[in-house]
């Protein structure tokens, strides 16, 4: 792995790939499918209010199915629909999508850690079935806490297990106030990915240049570039480029409207189908391209936007059910559902880190003549992918670089 650079924090949700799959792999491609669009519904959700926005959803479907995992009657069934989960077999598909991305990692140039934790009051009686799933599955057992007695050293376990496991770029997951003497379980996700590009950016080539926000100003970044074969093709008013990380086994897809303004009728659009179908139209092409330098941190409270989308008696103490994982609390719902991620993307490669903590509580090659020009000079969308399962790892939008 080359040193020296900046890694990126953040999740995203897993895509269909593209190969044929057997019946043994139906869970994992039904996962992916459901992660996709989950991942976009989420995306669209979050674009509403404008800016840079960096998340991942795949942080956040796995923090939520392990939450999901304790769930019953009504209340699993929004989950189900939200997460656009299908089938029995959620649990062990999530656990064979991540066991295929570690192996890959440990062989590959570029470095990709997925971490799951379960915290749970000290005494508290929850279901063995539960606990089993969570262990056997999310790799995730009961690590005792004492949020009764001293919420604020719990936090502060907490958020050091997530600073460890995203080499420090995300810091406070768990907020001050956000766990008090009534809260009974945190469930936490955590990914990191490190990567260099497959062909580097050199710095002499950076300068100064002007980027169109999608209010017609117009404010200086700085713009890398580079002309090489890349994947790339063109759809209705949208470039699609395709740039590799050393190993060629994840890259950033960047789609990149005509219009200076034209992000959000993108972003509305969008469909798992849509991303697809951009994957399979690329082509490898000589490419003349020009891509900011960015980088920025998205921390969201994600309780308003999951009930907006229908998951709404998980945060109820009246209507929740959460029996599967403590049966004689009939209680037990979601007090929070926190996110925060970030994202450094320069010449020698990308970093990136998110983690999503739920807070449980009780109440009371073809080179062409000219190269095609991709200048990434207004807002554009961009995605982390794993090129094998067509997972999505990351995903976000620049809308003003020099942020």
């Amino acid at each position: 792995m080359r040193t020296g650079l900046v890694p990126i924090a953040m999740a995203f949700a897993v895509m269909i790939g593209s190969h044929a799959a057997s019946a043994e792999d139906a869970p994992q491609v039904d996962l992916v499918k459901g992660n996709t669009e989950f991942a976009i519904a989420l995306h669209q959700r979050l674009a509403e209010d404008g800016g840079n926005l960096v998340a991942s959803p795949f942080s956040i479907s796995s923090a939520l199915a392990m939450t999901y995992a304790g769930a019953g009657g009504q209340t699993a069934a929004q989950m189900e629909d939200v997460l656009r989960f299908a089938g029995e077999d959620v649990h062990e598909a999530f656990a064979a999508v991540v066991g295929e991305l570690r192996e890959r990692e440990a062989d590959e140039d570029y470095e990709l850690v997925i971490a799951n934790a379960l915290w749970g009051q000290e005494g508290y009686d929850y279901a063995p079935t539960f606990l089993e799933v969570l262990e056997t599955q999310y790799k995730a057992p009961l690590r005792e806490a004492d949020f009764a007695g001293d919420p604020v050293a719990e936090a502060d376990r907490i958020n050091a297990w997530v600073e460890e496991q995203t080499q420090e770029r995300i810091q406070d997951i768990i907020p001050p106030g956000a766990l008090d003497a009534l809260t009974r379980l945190v469930l936490v996700n955590a990914i990191y990915f490190k990567g260099a590009w497959g062909e580097p950016f050199e710095e002499e080539a950076t300068s100064s240049e002007a980027f169109t926000r999608a209010d017609g100003e117009e404010v200086e970044v700085d713009m890398m570039r580079q002309t090489e074969p890349f994947r790339y093709a063109e759809a209705d008013g949208v470039q699609v480029l395709e740039l590799p990380y050393e190993g060629r086994d994840v890259a950033m897809l960047v789609a990149l409207p005509e219009a200076h303004d034209g992000l959000p009728a993108l972003e509305a659009e969008l469909t798992g189908d849509t991303v697809e179908q951009w994957v399979e139209a690329l082509n490898r092409e000589q490419v003349d391209v020009k891509l900011p330098k960015f980088e920025f941190t998205t921390e969201v409270r994600l309780d308003d936007v999951l009930q907006a989308l229908g998951m709404r008696d998980a945060f109820s103490p009246e209507d929740s059910d959460f029996l599967g994982m403590a049966p004689d609390a009939d209680d037990l719902h979601i007090s929070a559902v926190l996110h925060k991620a970030f994202i450094d993307v320069h010449e020698e490669g990308t970093e990136a880190a998110a983690a999503t903590a739920v807070v449980m509580q009780v109440t009371a090659i073809m080179p062409v003549d000219e190269p095609v020009a991709f200048h990434a000079d207004r807002p554009f969308l961009f995605l982390l992918r794993d090129q094998h399962s067509g997972s999505i790892l990351f995903m976000g939008r620049a809308a003003d670089p020099s942020a």
